[in-house]
């Protein structure tokens, strides 16, 4: 697409080329001629942005989730973070301290918040109670590291301290555009026909937690495995897609959902930090890029080192890496690799 100047300038060359004369600078016609310059360039950003959003493969945000809606797909929305907050008091108190459910908490610098999910008491006598909660938006930016967590906000007539003495985790950020696209992709390779597996792998994605299915022929059916990003999904979700599949299921054929087996994973990598950034914030940003990839393995997807190893090269602030912990993973058909633990440390 043709930049402002470059309209302009063509503008202007061809009022020169019609009349001899150069438009003044700050005359009427160079005025309209910028004006109309400016409009030419705008409708063409507005037809580029058009071209590219009517096809999956260079469509983005809403206009690529319109392309996924017609595939039978939804973009995967991300998990809230969750983890335990320590609530105490300098000293044993004469009283119970109840926290209700709903009590907020955020980090340091104020930019994250943390709610209670459950009622918690500090007994008289006590002075601790440790209780669970949630991050308050999903993202994998609330997975925090102990400590991160320490200023509570709503009130109390008691002065109370707070801190996450373990960390927060399981936080997904939405599925990117990138990952969704190669969903929308690789549906159009299954033709969808009733008898056809794939169609009924489409039925179980089209439920939001399910990221990925696979079938394993039985007799006289088949078995239908599904997954969520990086975890086994709940029972009520395998319910859904049992009714789903019942429902469009043709005559004859017999299918059982079933969970995956889990291949746990276990990583350990040493960083070695950019000057200039904040190892902390480094190590964050790269544990976040570890759980997301993991949370895209579909069910049957070999884990490599090496792929990993791209993404965590590529985190702002990471100079260079080496791996302590970790193998490279050929799962079944049935199964799929996930998270096992990771430690992030900093070369020294």
């Amino acid at each position: 697409m043709e930049s402002y100047e470059t309209i302009l300038t063509r503008m202007e060359d061809k009022y020169y080329e019609l009349t001899g004369l150069e438009p003044e600078r700050a005359g009427d016609t160079e005025i309209k001629l910028r004006l109309l310059a400016g409009e030419i360039y705008a409708l063409g950003a507005q037809t580029d942005w058009l071209r590219r959003q009517l096809l999956p493969d260079t469509a983005t945000g809403i206009q690529l989730d319109k392309h996924a809606a017609i595939c039978g797909l939804s973009r995967i929305k991300g998990r809230k973070a969750q983890g335990d907050i320590a609530f105490s008091v300098d000293m044993p108190l004469e009283f119970d301290v109840e926290i209700p459910a709903g009590t907020i908490c955020t980090t340091a610098d104020g930019t994250l918040n943390y709610v209670t999910v459950s009622d918690g008491v500090i007994y008289r006598g006590d002075s601790f109670a440790l209780i669970p909660a949630e991050a308050e938006n999903s993202g994998s930016v609330y997975n925090a590291v102990p400590g991160t967590i320490t200023t509570i906000v709503t009130y109390f007539s008691v002065g109370l301290s707070v801190e996450n003495s373990s960390a927060f985790s399981g936080g997904t950020d939405d599925e990117s555009d990138e990952s969704l696209r190669k969903r929308i992709e690789k549906s159009y390779g299954n033709i969808s026909n009733g008898v056809n597996p794939a169609y009924y792998i489409k039925l179980a994605k089209s439920v939001p937690e399910v990221n990925d299915a696979a079938v394993i022929p039985t007799s006289p059916g088949f078995d239908l495995h599904i997954s969520g990003r990086g975890y086994n999904v709940a029972q009520e979700v395998m319910q859904q897609v049992q009714e789903l599949v019942d429902e469009n299921i043709c005559a004859g054929v017999t299918a059982t959902v079933k969970a995956c087996t889990i291949i746990s994973s276990t990583i350990a990598v040493a960083l070695k930090v950019k000057s200039g950034y904040e190892a902390l914030t480094v190590i964050q940003d790269t544990e976040a890029v570890i759980r997301e990839h993991y949370g895209s393995m579909g069910i049957g997807e070999e884990f490599t080192l090496a792929a990993l190893g791209a993404k965590i090269i590529a985190v702002p602030g990471v100079e260079n890496y080496v791996f302590t912990a970790g193998q490279d993973i050929t799962p079944g058909r049935d199964e799929f690799v996930a998270i096992g633990s990771i430690t992030i440390s900093e070369m020294r």
